[in-house]
């Protein structure tokens, strides 16, 4: 088979018959090339890497917009990492309760927002404290979860297995 000079579109760069191979010419070993890929077919159900894994029977409740007192903006960092760790972690709470200050996390102007709205979409309910929007003033800036009462969110802790205080 006599190949064939071939060049670019601009005609500038052509390739020597040396350089280009047809596409059915592949290198048998590692040896022949620089690049060697081999390709197997493997049976398995692919299906199951993409199922997520059920929701943890597990409330989250947090009281708090920040941790700690000493310093605000570090306070306000390590809520927000522990928003996108949980978004990003495999297990996912069933609930995240969010009272006092830590309703200011659900609103348009908070930098924790699109974790809460992650794991909303993910299938976790978030519930935000009525009393403490109202105390606030925010419910008309809420942007993720539902708005529960104290009384519903005491009737979610009695039944679920695991409460988690942060």
């Amino acid at each position: 088979m006599k190949k064939q000079k071939q060049t670019g579109e601009s005609g500038q760069g052509a390739l020597t018959p040396s350089q280009s191979k047809p596409i059915t010419d592949f290198p048998e070993t590692a040896e022949d090339s620089e690049f060697f890929v081999r390709m197997f077919k493997h049976d398995f159900d692919s299906g199951s890497l993409r199922k997520p894994k059920p929701l943890a029977d597990v409330a989250i409740i947090l009281t708090r917009d920040r941790w700690g007192t000493d310093d605000p903006g570090l306070g306000e960092v390590l809520v927000k990492n522990l928003l996108v760790s949980l978004a990003e972690n495999s297990q996912k709470p069933k609930f995240l309760f969010l009272l006092n200050s830590a309703v200011k996390l659900a609103v348009s102007t908070s930098g924790a927002l699109e974790s809460l709205q992650s794991l909303e979409a993910m299938g976790a309910k978030v519930h935000v404290n009525k009393a403490s929007l109202d105390h606030y003033q925010l419910e008309g800036e809420l942007r993720v979860g539902e708005v529960t009462s104290m009384m519903e969110m005491l009737d979610t802790c009695f039944s679920i297995d695991k409460v988690i205080t942060f």
